[in-house]
């Protein structure tokens, strides 16, 4: 069974409370902590603190301060962010936008300033208002600039601030008061007010609408604030609850339509709480050694000064503190409650003290010492409080403030009371023996009266119940030591199996939170959400993670405080993330009660937690704040060279793309998780702490890359940030190219399947008119006149002469041994058809003797350079001896001459007066054979008295 850990207290005396005040932290700019006095802070869309100083631009992502590339190299005075643009103005006129973390100088043309520019404005029309310390206002649209200055109404030239009341509407603070400015329609309308029209101080530092109304704060440098209605153009200055005497106003930020925070020259954040439109309510807290310049409230609820020091982080917005003196001390606090007149009272050990909390100087009063330790403390719907002690039972506070014990049963004599809770007519116990519930006492019977007494036996389980809480259904919810968690509706008794498989029975703390999700402390955190149990903090991985859970209490905004024995935890609903309050944080809080449940909260639902330098406030949030971290691709880059954020689309051979990403957290100050997705390539998540991947050898495509960053491991809801690219495809994998190259590829398959049909057929018909040549032409050399004419020749030539008859036949045989050997050729060299020429004509001529003669002109070179069909010349020469007279009264001759292309056949017509029977294959097989091997075509007919014949050569 677990104990509770009490230690006694010796003496306690009545000490000053101060007032409640923000946890804050310092940072400077640089490693070497040298002060630098910051300007301008502004906040982007993505989530980077922008900050404007004398020496330069820096981002801020809540651990690293990056100096911003800048041509310009003067102080920067002024920041403006509107619709992801970011302008910044400098000392000297200058003014700069922002593209991609780097300034890059505006050039204004027709007017533009020259003076320090003290601040500046975008409206949602792309106008730019740039505040001058000597030359007025400058309007700038798409960088051309137009000046109103004192010249032109104005009621001074310094001018610190504008803020935007409408359309083509503006209000300015100066040094000579403020003036509402119309300026539509190019007619510019000037309204000025001074201290004659009530305004308190002429010279107005700061105009900042408050959200939700008509209304504007007017900031000045020795009078405070006042109010300024853009409908009725009415000023007033509201009453306050002290005299200001906090000095110049040097920012103001409004929060909601009635809280508000103001800091000042002098080192003063101020609360202001605007009850109406005519009293306001100031809490100031000093910061000695500092002159605030800038306020920003960031989307986590952070609010950030700008100081001449450097920048400091104040946390009122989510948490603050009370901070007490000797001789309180964390170690002897045993329970804490509030009630219903927001006093707060806390035990230590058997000691009672009570705090006023809506005094504004509050103190920490002794109200009573008990009779044994002080364990427990409940104020019921009658406003009064309830004691449990340590063996001593029940006592409670009466209407005249007197600490009484209750009067009942037994029980409450000597009972070790561990904790007190109540429903609408019943006060309920949870002791060592089991639960109780009673009657309330009356003004006519002060005696409480047992209703019920409930036990293991009865269905919780066990008899030890660390925390009652009654839901807002009218359920009462036990955390037990043995039994888990235990639901008791009136009726039934409801355990979870859940918890019994984890083999988790002892539960420490149990409250119920704004959506009436249940929430449950055992050694883990867990939520009944939808009705499932859901362990909050599996997702939760530092190695040091303090898991002893004490308390969990939720508060009126919808945030859940949990609290460990080294740190606490406040849970955001919109967020899904825990705010981590510890060491680390740097905020002064690592420590807490000693004892279970320990927390309590007010009527306006901030909870109240003790630490070691006093009570730490979670306060009830006025905006929903979302804490959780942003993620900005900073950086993309093609091997290796940095490309922009404006191309997205890249050749296949530019394929190997790293991403650089960087989280920025400004909530918790654990390193962040990380996980990204490329889709269209491998759409899963990869989680990873590195801030920079790699995508080498993409396959073109259509990708999205995708990172997300989370402040553990849980990514629900995550902040993520996207870059789309496509990598082109190469043409040759194009549709059209492939559709292209297979028709080319078919039409090129025709082709040559056409070209080879049309050869194979060519080369057969070729085949076919060569064998119908030889035929007829062997055919017509060994007829029996051929034969008879060379036979009866070299029986002549014999008779005559020997020597001759033998040459005779040695050419009859190569004529025969050339056309057998040159039968199946397409084409022979010039030179070989010459000898087969040669040899036919030998024999004729040896018949014919001068009758017939050959007459050539053919130069050398075309002898082995040309080609010819085979016994073409042949047949032309025997076609011309057979159609014409050989005699020796008529002789023929027949001329062959040849050039680089064509060979000539020409012979005079001497007409025969009985023509030779033909076969009528001559000119028509030359021709035919020709057509089947070139484009090229013979040419003959009659020119004069000559019949002439044109080969073309090959």
């Amino acid at each position: 069974m677990q104990m509770i850990r009490l230690v006694f207290l010796f003496l306690i005396f009545s000490v000053s409370l101060g007032a409640q005040v923000p946890f804050s932290k310092d940072y400077t700019l640089s490693e070497s902590n040298t002060p630098s006095k910051i300007n301008a802070i502004v906040q982007d869309d993505i989530g980077n603190i922008w900050l404007g100083t004398d020496i330069g631009l820096y981002t801020f992502n809540g651990q690293v301060f990056t100096k911003v590339a800048d041509s310009i190299n003067k102080a920067v005075t002024a920041l403006a962010t509107k619709q992801n643009r970011i302008v910044a103005g400098y000392s000297n006129g200058k003014v700069a936008e922002i593209i991609n973390y780097q300034a890059s100088e505006l050039h204004i043309r027709n007017a533009k300033p020259s003076s320090s520019i003290t601040s500046i404005c975008l409206d949602a029309s792309g106008m730019m208002f740039l505040c001058t310390e000597d030359e007025g206002i400058f309007l700038v649209l798409n960088n051309v600039g137009q000046n109103l200055n004192s010249s032109r109404g104005l009621p001074d030239n310094f001018v610190y601030k504008v803020s935007v009341l409408a359309d083509k509407r503006i209000l300015l603070g100066s040094d000579n008061g403020i003036a509402d400015i119309d300026w539509a329609n190019n007619k510019t309308a000037i309204s000025s007010y001074t201290t004659a029209q009530g305004l308190p101080d002429n010279i107005v530092r700061v105009t900042k609408p408050i959200p939700n109304t008509a209304m504007y704060w007017l900031g000045t440098q020795e009078k405070g604030l006042a109010l300024y209605n853009k409908d009725n153009k009415k000023i007033w200055v509201p009453e306050m609850d002290c005299k200001w005497t906090w000095g110049q106003v040097n920012d103001i930020i409004s929060i909601s339509a009635h809280h508000n925070i103001v800091i000042t020259e002098s080192g003063y954040v101020i609360n202001i709480d605007l009850k109406d439109s005519l009293h306001i309510i100031a809490k100031a807290n000093f910061f000695p050694n500092k002159k605030l310049q800038k306020l920003l409230l960031d989307k986590a609820g952070n609010l950030w000064v700008a100081t001449d020091q450097g920048l400091t982080l104040m946390s009122c917005e989510y948490i603050s503190y009370f901070k007490l003196d000797a001789p309180y001390s964390l170690r002897k606090v045993t329970s804490i409650a509030c009630d219903k007149t927001n006093t707060l009272w806390f035990a230590q050990n058997d000691e009672l003290y009570s705090i006023l909390l809506n005094e504004p100087e509050k103190s920490l009063k002794h109200i009573y010492k008990a009779e044994a330790t002080i364990t427990s403390l409940y104020v019921d719907k009658e406003n009064r409080l309830w004691v449990g002690t340590f063996g001593k039972g029940l006592w409670y506070r009466t209407s005249n403030g007197a600490i009484t014990r209750a009067i009942g049963p037994e029980i409450l004599k000597n009972e070790s009371i561990l904790n007190i809770n109540g429903t609408g007519n019943s006060l309920w116990l949870a002791g060592l023996n089991g639960l109780e519930e009673l009657s309330y006492p009356t003004a006519l019977d002060k005696q409480i009266k047992p209703i019920k007494h409930y036990s293991k036996n009865s269905g919780i389980g066990t008899d030890y119940v660390y925390e009652l809480y009654p839901d807002r259904e009218g359920n009462i919810w036990m955390a037990t030591d043995g039994a888990g968690i235990c639901k008791f509706d009136g009726k039934d008794y409801y355990h979870w199996d859940f918890f019994s498989k984890l083999k988790n029975e002892v539960a420490y703390t149990v409250t119920e939170d704004l959506y009436g999700d249940i929430w449950l402390g055992t050694k883990d955190l867990y939520r009944l959400h939808n009705g499932n149990w859901e362990n909050m903090r599996a997702s939760e991985m530092p190695a040091d993670l303090d898991v002893n859970i004490s308390a969990v209490i939720a508060n009126s905004s919808g945030q859940v405080v949990s609290v460990y024995q080294r740190s606490m935890e406040e849970w955001y609903p919109k967020s899904h993330s825990f705010r981590h309050f510890n060491r680390k944080l740097g905020l002064g809080i690592d420590s807490t009660p000693l004892v279970l449940n320990c927390v309590t909260k007010d009527t306006s639902g901030n909870v109240y937690v003790p630490f070691e330098n006093g009570i730490v406030i979670f306060n009830k949030q006025d905006s929903l704040y979302d804490i959780r971290p942003s993620i900005d691709i900073t950086n993309s880059s093609v091997y290796l060279k940095n490309i922009s954020d404006q191309r997205h689309t890249f050749p296949y051979n530019e394929n190997d793309i790293s991403f650089h990403f960087k989280g920025i957290n400004f909530t918790n100050p654990e390193p962040l998780n990380y996980r990204y997705m490329l889709k269209g390539y491998k759409e899963r998540w990869i989680n990873t702490n590195d801030e920079s991947v790699t995508f080498p050898r993409l396959p073109p495509g259509e990708y999205s890359f995708i990172v997300q960053a989370s402040l553990n491991n849980d990514f629900t809801n995550a902040n993520e940030d996207t870059y789309s690219f496509v990598i082109a495809t190469p043409f040759w994998r194009k549709i059209w190219f492939i559709a292209s190259a297979i028709i080319l590829l078919i039409l090129l398959a025709y082709m040559i399947i056409r070209t080879r049909e049309k050869r194979l057929k060519n080369m057969s018909k070729l085949q076919e008119e060569r064998m119908v040549f030889e035929y007829e032409h062997l055919k017509s050399q060994v007829n029996p006149h051929f034969l008879f004419n060379s036979l009866n020749t070299l029986t002549n030539l014999i008779e005559e002469n020997k020597d001759t008859a033998v040459e005779y036949t040695v050419n009859l045989a190569d004529l025969y041994r050339n056309m057998l050997a040159y039968r199946d050729m397409d084409l022979i060299l010039l030179a070989e058809e010459w000898e087969i020429l040669n040899d036919y004509f030998y024999i004729q001529k040896c018949r014919f003797g001068d009758a017939l003669n050959l007459v050539a002109d053919i130069p050398e070179k075309l002898m082995h350079s040309k080609k010819i069909i085979p016994l073409a010349l042949q047949l032309l020469v025997e076609n011309a001896i057979k159609h014409n007279i050989v005699s020796n009264s008529q002789p023929l001759t027949i001329s062959v001459s040849a050039d680089d292309n064509e060979i000539r056949v020409r012979n005079p017509i001497q007409a025969k007066m009985s023509k030779e029977k033909s076969e009528g294959i001559g000119l028509k097989n030359i021709s035919n054979r020709y057509k089947l091997l070139t484009n090229k075509r013979i040419k003959f007919g009659v020119e004069g008295n000559e019949f002439i014949v044109i080969l073309p050569l090959l």
